[in-house]
């Protein structure tokens, strides 16, 4: 087994210590520990973590999760199923379209029959900034204001990761 055995706190902002912990983490598959001084151990690092810890040290902003509950209208089974698609598709139809959005998923709730909401949407952003760019780009509007015309309740948060 092949180890390496870093210290971020002393090392964490150095961009070639940097490249030589994911030369050896990535491309040689060594595992990495973390020595923690305050306890006086190691803590082996997982793939992300390094990648998180890499971030930090480097003083790089964390990215922006997005995430948008829909909860429809009192519509049939059928009904309710062609709206969904609908509204599944216009969301999208925005890949592409809007350079702020990094990455995006849509999912829809199982059950057709739920009290809960209908469709979520994940989506993530370099920067708050780049939600509000966002928010305010000519696509995303026609989507919200398609979407207005089916929802009952809208719930959303916003958080760094």
């Amino acid at each position: 087994m092949h180890f390496v055995i870093c210290d971020f706190y002393k090392h964490g902002g150095n961009k070639i210590y940097n490249s030589l912990l994911y030369y050896y983490h990535f491309i040689l598959g060594f595992q990495v520990f973390q020595v923690d001084y305050w306890k006086l151990q190691l803590r082996k690092l997982t793939f992300a973590q390094v990648k998180i810890q890499d971030k930090r040290y480097k003083n790089q902003v964390e990215m922006i999760n997005h995430v948008v509950l829909f909860k429809l209208k009192d519509y049939s089974l059928e009904e309710k199923s062609g709206i969904i698609a609908e509204m599944k598709s216009l969301l999208q139809g925005l890949n592409g379209k809007i350079e702020e959005l990094k990455y995006f998923e849509v999912g829809v709730n199982y059950e057709m029959n739920s009290k809960s909401y209908d469709l979520v949407l994940i989506s993530h952003f370099d920067s708050i900034e780049d939600l509000d760019k966002y928010r305010v780009h000519p696509e995303h509007k026609k989507v919200l204001s398609r979407f207005s015309e089916f929802r009952l309740e809208r719930a959303a948060v916003d958080y760094e990761f």
